[in-house]
């Protein structure tokens, strides 16, 4: 591989991280377009683990970020990262014998890309919406950190704010 093959992707993998870390979304999604659409991988197989491994290269490289600023909750973290291992386990033995074909992959990714950017768009919507009703709110006491972590079997409890997150 030649060094000007790699740069695009060296480019592709910093805008992807960029957003991933900015916005806490759509990595996977960014990398996968990526792939398929810019670098032409035919192999929805080997396009997804790719796109996983880039998003966990992006989530190791900024949680010291997180932990200078106290702003990562482990708990919480652990259980979401334990999650997550188990689900891309699943969903890649499933997609291996459902979506191991790129004509079966693409309308799927499509339709799938297209909930997500509805349901961020919705989303951002309605927060903009409620935020126009609370300019007003003060903000002189907000802490940055996350504080107050609290766990039992049933739930993590923290503050960040001065947010508290309550408990069930």
């Amino acid at each position: 591989m030649s060094i000007l093959s790699i740069l695009p992707l060296l480019a592709w993998g910093a805008f992807v991280g960029i957003v991933f870390s900015t916005i806490g979304a759509a990595g996977g999604i960014l990398a996968s377009f990526g792939l398929i659409t810019l670098f032409g991988l035919v192999d929805p197989n080997s396009v997804k683990p790719m796109a996983q491994l880039l998003v966990l290269a992006a989530t190791i490289t900024f949680i010291p970020g997180y932990l200078r600023r106290s702003r990562l909750v482990l708990p919480l973290g652990l259980l979401l990262g334990g999650g997550g291992l188990v689900g891309a386990y699943v969903g890649s033995t499933l997609s291996s014998y459902y979506l191991s074909d790129m004509n079966t992959f693409r309308p799927l990714f499509g339709v799938l890309t297209l909930a997500i950017a509805a349901q961020i768009f919705w989303k951002l919507y309605r927060t903009h919406s409620d935020a126009q009703e609370a300019v007003e709110k003060p903000h002189a006491n907000f802490d940055h950190k996350v504080y107050g972590v609290s766990t039992s079997w049933r739930f993590v409890a923290f503050t960040f704010a001065s947010e508290n997150d309550p408990a069930p």
